[in-house]
């Protein structure tokens, strides 16, 4: 029973993630590749650490569109849960 409410949970934040996604693609005019970044499994803590060559990967062909996208996503206060230091071994 437990494992059926964890797995609503995660559909229900993933699918809030998806519109907020849409959202902030459509105010920037690029709502067109909503498709490619669902497609690709990106959500929002995921976007935060896309590079350039990831957004190639996905599909977008436009460098303007990819470097604009690029310069947005940085603007983005998203943490996706990763440290941000690497420990020294």
């Amino acid at each position: 029973m437990l494992h059926i409410k964890v797995a609503y949970l995660k559909s229900y934040l993933f699918y809030q993630d998806e519109e907020i996604l849409n959202a902030w693609l459509t105010d920037l005019g690029f709502e067109c590749y909503f498709t490619l970044f669902i497609s690709a499994g990106y959500d929002l803590p995921t976007i935060s650490r896309m590079t350039p060559e990831d957004l190639t990967a996905i599909g977008i062909q436009k460098p303007n569109h990819r470097k604009r996208l690029k310069m947005e996503i940085s603007k983005l206060d998203i943490h996706d849960g990763l440290p941000d230091f690497i420990p020294v071994s």
